[in-house]
């Protein structure tokens, strides 16, 4: 955790979560699967709140068992103006996407086809994805440990206005603006919380997002097809339907087959499957989802070429 950071922005000034600019009124304090910190700077307080979830879906454990695990931990931070003037307040954050040995490691965002392992700006809110995946290896049938970051929580978390990918800082973390360049072999997630926004005496604002471990249902092959699902999974609630295809076909198709009571609200049940961007060998194409009913379930996207993927899914009740 070293080597990530997260910076304030109040009134137009810049300090890091922590710093001597502020004081901390609590460190840590732990309440099981629980820690909470408490900062203070120039009128605002910063309640910085880490707790490990479970995982949003049960994941293989052993051949044939599935269970939900402690595999995710849920990031907010909580900026409260306890001046008696109205103060600007921002958020920034920088992760660096370390997993296993690979610190360079490539990016899959839902509607963009194949990796990203250059860079990737998604400057506005209305562009910024759900999620982004970070994959150990840059191949989706062995992608060895698969880092899940959520960045739309939903439950009245604000999600960031701005998020890139792109190359970690190293010293010059410390800037509220993190160039946008290519990521070589290290890369990084910077994640903004748009720090125009102003706060009125005693008004809050709750921001976060989730980083844990992700899954992505792949085979082997020519043509070889991967699935991958994030969301809200209670009922009425969406969620995305990601599927991969490597070296797609010309005029390939896919067909998402869904439960009985559950319903697309973006994308044809039959979709064609985009050529590959250029100095890329995948695919992407993506559905979302409104949830049936309270129970396990199984998804299944079919391809034109006769491959096909399902994926296990449980509906249940919000927290």
């Amino acid at each position: 955790g070293e080597t990530n950071h997260t910076m304030i922005r109040i009134d137009g000034k810049d300090a890091t979560f922590g710093d001597f600019s502020g004081k901390w009124l609590q460190q840590n304090a732990r309440d099981g699967l629980r820690s909470a910190s408490v900062w203070q700077s120039r009128g605002v307080k910063v309640i910085q709140i880490l707790e490990i979830v479970p995982s949003k879906q049960a994941v293989e454990v052993a051949p044939g068992v599935r269970k939900r695990i402690l595999d995710t931990c849920l990031i907010r931070y909580e900026l409260e103006n306890t001046d008696t003037k109205p103060h600007s307040v921002g958020l920034r954050i920088m992760v660096d996407t370390l997993i296993g040995s690979n610190d360079g490691v490539p990016f899959t965002v839902p509607t963009m086809q194949g990796l990203v392992n250059t860079f990737k700006d998604f400057p506005t809110a209305d562009v910024v994805p759900d999620f982004v995946q970070a994959l150990e290896v840059p191949n989706l049938s062995r992608p060895g440990t698969v880092g899940h970051m959520t960045i739309k929580i939903g439950a009245g978390i604000e999600p960031p206005s701005r998020v890139s990918l792109t190359r970690w800082p190293g010293s010059n973390a410390g800037r509220w603006d993190i160039g946008v360049i290519h990521m070589a072999n290290d890369s990084a997630v910077v994640l903004y919380w748009n720090a125009d926004r102003s706060l009125n005496p005693g008004e809050r604002r709750v921001v976060g997002f989730a980083y844990g471990l992700g899954q992505v249902s792949g085979g082997e092959g020519q043509g070889k097809l991967a699935l991958t699902v994030n969301g809200a999974f209670n009922t009425g609630s969406t969620f995305t339907v990601t599927a991969y295809v490597s070296n797609p076909a010309p005029n390939q198709t896919l067909t998402l087959e869904l439960p009985a009571g559950f319903e697309r609200t973006r994308g044809d049940e039959t979709e064609r499957v985009p050529a590959a961007a250029p100095g890329q060998t995948t695919s992407t194409v993506t559905w979302t989802v409104r949830a049936g009913e309270l129970g396990q379930y199984q998804l299944r996207v079919r391809s034109s070429n006769g491959l096909s993927q399902t994926q296990p899914i449980a509906i249940v009740r919000s927290n």
